[in-house]
């Protein structure tokens, strides 16, 4: 027997709950069946019980959600535990609240590019610790059993990849390589823009095509480096994918704005589905659907995959009036990123921050760089230097009358803030 954990729905009247529940047992349908047993008796209904899987994943996966202790109380001579129940928010007609642990993020490990592989026969078409991530064909997920019954299709692989990356190149790549692909742009946005369009490509394991974009500079041909794109499981088949996707190249935003949502640029996408707004969720969920996407970080050597296995009549409808604070939560991600940039090209390249414990550099440069926006700059390498006066002088440069007057001038603010740095090193050489 295993020792399997899951997340489980349960009800009694007007009453729905939510737990985790553990169960020694074979099999998911003996886990349910031993927490359904427990739960009757204590006057509930089992509605239904997703992600079941043995403890150690689900642990992994779901670390704050109090698994690994309720695991250990179960053994032999107590088959069956089940966790606090929490409420559900009451039902709207779009059915049960949201689940607050809806996205499953993994992370895959370190990743490493493949090389020429000389000798090696038959060639990977993808690093180790990707294989099983893009072409294993793991058990459905409730979400994926609802959508498809009881024919459920396997798992294809699928990449969306930019062609503003390799313009002319991509293209070209694509149609020699017998793949099956298409724009997610269509009209005169792909008469004027296809050049420079999202590609969704179906991959095949052991394709030349597939091997070279995880192919790095020690292989031959590799596209490894360019970051050409996020990469997606789906079941739902070519035609039906490209559907979905396609509704989300533009959206508009609660003040009726339109924006091309790039979800094809990994790193960004892989920070707004960990870190947008609350009131986004029904949009970021309908957006992930039943699919996983996989996103890979090229330059730091990692990979996480995002999926959301709630089934899919338990989302709420999206609200009226368009995705909420889309544009804040991209200007927060930027500026996040512009805060660790800056703090790397400053522990490069000024003595005094880079002395600094890394952690006490970024609290210490954070309000720096909130105050330095704030003041009316908005180059990084203006920014930089102010945060530099900052630091040499341990409060904000315009507060001393002649600083002020140079950072107040009319030249360009790199040139200010250069002219103000300068006049503070000249001082403390004197």
């Amino acid at each position: 027997m295993t020792l399997f954990l899951g997340h489980c729905h349960a009800s009694r009247g007007e009453d729905q709950m939510r737990l985790v529940a553990a169960a020694l047992c074979a099999d998911r349908p003996e886990f349910e069946a031993l927490v359904g047993a427990a739960l009757a008796a204590q006057g509930y209904r089992l509605d239904w019980a997703e992600d079941v899987l043995p403890a150690g994943p689900w642990v992994a996966r779901h670390p704050a959600a109090g698994g690994a202790e309720l695991a250990r109380s179960v053994h032999a001579g107590r088959r069956v535990a089940l966790g606090p129940m929490m409420a559900l928010a009451a039902l709207g007609e779009a059915g049960a609240a949201p689940d607050q642990n809806w996205l499953q993020v993994e992370d895959l490990g370190p990743v490493e590019p493949l090389d020429a592989q000389f000798g090696v026969h038959p060639k990977k078409s993808a690093p180790d610790a990707l294989r099983d991530a893009l072409f294993g064909q793991p058990a459905p997920s409730d979400a994926e059993r609802e959508a498809f019954g009881q024919d459920i299709p396997p798992l294809a692989t699928y990449a969306v990849l930019d062609a503003t990356k390799m313009p002319y190149l991509l293209t070209s790549l694509l149609e020699s390589s017998g793949l099956r692909y298409q724009s997610l742009f269509q009209g005169e946005a792909q008469e004027e823009l296809g050049e420079h369009a999202p590609y969704l490509v179906e991959l095949k394991d052991g394709h030349d095509f597939t091997r070279r974009l995880f192919t790095g500079p020690d292989g031959i041909g590799g596209l490894w480096e360019k970051e050409l794109g996020i990469f997606i499981r789906s079941r739902a088949g070519f035609d039906a994918l490209r559907k979905h996707l396609r509704k989300f190249t533009r959206v508009q935003d609660e003040t009726g704005k339109w924006f091309y949502f790039r979800f094809w640029e990994g790193g960004p996408l892989g920070e707004y589905l960990k870190e947008h707004h609350e009131d986004a969720k029904a949009y970021v969920q309908q957006f992930i659907g039943t699919q996983t996407f996989i996103l890979v970080s090229q330059l730091a050597s990692c990979a996480q995959a995002f999926s959301a296995p709630v089934p899919l009549s338990t989302l709420p409808d999206k609200q009226r009036g368009g995705w909420p604070h889309l544009l804040q939560d991209f200007q927060a991600i930027q500026l996040k990123k512009f805060k660790r940039n800056l703090a790397d090209s400053l522990r490069q390249s000024f003595q005094p921050f880079g002395e600094l414990d890394p952690d006490q550099g970024q609290s210490m440069l954070h309000p720096i760089v909130d105050h330095a926006l704030a003041f009316g700059l908005d180059d990084e390498e203006a920014v930089e230097n102010y945060c530099k006066l900052c630091l040499i002088i341990g409060q904000p440069p315009e507060n001393f009358e002649d600083l002020r007057k140079i950072l107040k001038g009319p030249q360009h603010q790199i040139d200010r803030t250069k002219k103000a740095l300068q006049l503070v090193n000249e001082k403390l050489a004197k």
